[in-house]
């Protein structure tokens, strides 16, 4: 019994940690964090550059 419960943790954490449907879960989480963060990151890049150029352009 004692070797039984020994076992089972160590066994468990390797079996559900090489599965594909986690990799393929966590990569995919990292892809779609990336490209969100790219998109966000262009969007504020093109509405700060926007305001600046209409700023420019219109001169007060």
């Amino acid at each position: 019994a004692p070797g039984e419960a020994t076992a089972t943790p160590t066994t468990t954490p390797e079996a559900g940690m090489p599965t594909t449907g986690g990799d393929d879960g966590g990569n995919l989480g990292s892809l779609f964090l990336m490209v969100l963060g790219l998109a966000l990151l262009d969007v504020g890049v093109f509405l700060f550059w926007r305001r600046e150029w209409l700023r420019v352009r219109r001169p007060f």
